[in-house]
């Protein structure tokens, strides 16, 4: 008996060191990363806020784990995502769920439901059949890099060479005022956040085409435990049913 169980021991080990260790026991312990996307995650004034910040603070309150702002990281888009995709332990908002990066991730949410546009100045008079007008016209398409509206793109067939990949949305937003791209590919309330923010005329620009419609959520690197991701996703519920995230959408419109 005491043999087969020191057998049984191994295997069990051994199974262990080959899945790789489950990263997190609180919410606490995980790297936290958002990017600059406005309503959902941005910073104004020094202060970190928007509607996905506010749902993580509430939502990890409820789910006994709470969170502050100065636990959320906030950097350059395409570096954080990289490093929630291979590094365990780690956490990244808003992250716009898709079919091709459903396993790539562990979700809680939705936090909000965005949509990806091409975003054009009314005063080129550009429009838009279809995504295969990008090629057929040669039109040059902003976009951040690793963002969902980039990767739909291509996987929609959008050839690499008339995208403009860029680091950050604020320079995409340059690009499109002073002409160098036709069109940004972005979340729609993201890119109107931002003409306000930054003092742009709304007014002057518009979306040619909706090319995507999904949902936002907090991506978990998959090695994080089942237990801090169910225990998020039932904060989120709990904030939903009780009012509170009306509260929230309430504060940004």
């Amino acid at each position: 008996m005491l043999k087969k169980l020191l057998v049984f021991g191994i295997i069990v080990l051994t199974a262990i060191a080959i899945s790789g260790p489950v990263y997190g026991q609180d919410l606490k312990n995980l790297n936290i990363m958002t990017e600059y996307y406005p309503p959902y995650n941005y910073e104004k004034d020094d202060q970190l806020q928007g509607i996905a910040v506010d749902l993580l603070l509430a939502a990890s309150e409820e789910a006994g784990m709470p969170v502050t702002k100065a636990d959320i990281n906030l950097m350059q888009w395409s570096t954080a995502y990289q490093k929630t995709v291979k590094e365990a332990g780690n956490l990244l908002f808003s992250t716009t769920r898709t079919k091709a990066r459903e396993k790539t991730f562990k979700w809680a949410g939705p936090i909000a439901s965005d949509n990806s546009c091409l975003m054009v100045k009314k005063e080129n008079n550009i429009n838009f059949n279809s995504l295969k007008d990008i090629k057929k016209k040669n039109y040059k398409i902003g976009v951040v890099q690793d963002d969902v509206a980039m990767q739909l793109l291509l996987e929609k067939g959008v050839p690499a060479e008339n995208l403009v990949p860029r680091p950050f949305p604020g320079l995409c937003l340059i690009d499109l005022f002073r002409n160098n791209i036709d069109a940004w590919a972005y979340g729609e309330n993201a890119v109107l956040w931002m003409l306000g923010l930054y003092g742009f005329n709304s007014s002057e620009y518009e979306s040619a085409l909706t090319f995507s419609e999904g949902y936002l959520y907090f991506a978990f690197n998959p090695k994080v435990s089942d237990g801090i991701v169910n225990a998020l996703q039932k904060g989120v519920d709990t904030v939903k049913q009780n009012g509170k995230y009306d509260e929230i959408i309430t504060t940004y419109r």
